[in-house]
């Protein structure tokens, strides 16, 4: 299950809260399922998982997600609203 947005829609997020490709997509990833794991997120926006858990932190430092005490450990994301 892979994301679903075009490469303009991505780019356009990418330029308005300065974001790089990856960041990007998982933003948009963990705001179309509201929670989901570093594993979903990695399959949802076609990254390699390895990457997902640093971007995951460097969003989470940016206030784009939040880290949720779980196990196994979720995230949940920042609506644009309030980064706006």
């Amino acid at each position: 299950m892979a994301l679903s947005f075009s490469e303009e829609y991505i780019s356009r997020i990418r330029r308005l809260f300065d974001l790089n490709l990856y960041e990007a997509k998982v933003w948009l990833a963990l705001l179309s399922q509201g929670r989901s794991t570093t594993s979903k997120l990695s399959d949802i926006a076609n990254i390699p998982k390895s990457r997902a858990y640093d971007i995951l932190v460097s969003l989470e430092n940016s206030g784009f997600v939040i880290k949720e005490a779980t196990k196994p450990m979720s995230y949940s994301a920042v609506p644009p609203t309030e980064l706006l």
